[in-house]
């Protein structure tokens, strides 16, 4: 399992470059790197050093055919409650090699039809809705 030796901490690092190049900041309270997965722990995203976000857990697991991005307990800025719930419980993205290019991006249950400009892109799902797009 070469996936366990990948630098994870370089390709955060690399990723934070990249964000930080399209004005989004980054700032976690702890990372982990456990192997398979890498964690970042109380997180806070900024746009354009406006807070959008707090995020509880993120996670990175990459496996041989498939790399997931789960973000956990989410609070949304006041700002930008009229787009999207004050919470969310989890959005998972998911990429595999076998399909490289569809994205899968997956929300909690907590986006209801209340939030008709972003639902209206969404297909609901049993595990909540799913939005798949394609390069």
């Amino acid at each position: 399992m070469l996936v366990v030796f990948v630098p994870k901490e370089n390709l955060y690092y690399f990723a934070l470059e990249k964000l930080a190049l399209e004005k989004v900041d980054i700032q976690t309270d702890k990372i982990n790197d456990n192997g398979l997965i890498f964690d970042l722990v109380d997180t806070n995203i900024k746009y354009e050093k406006i807070d959008v976000a707090d995020v509880k857990k993120i996670d990175l697991k990459m496996f041989f055919f498939k790399t997931e991005l789960d973000f956990q307990n989410i609070v949304v800025n006041k700002a930008f409650q009229k787009f999207l719930p004050k919470r969310i419980k989890y959005i998972k993205i998911t990429h595999s090699i076998l399909d490289p290019l569809a994205i899968n991006i997956t929300f909690s249950k907590k986006i209801k039809l209340k939030y008709k400009p972003l639902t209206k892109y969404l297909k609901k799902t049993e595990k909540g809705y799913r939005y798949e797009y394609k390069f």
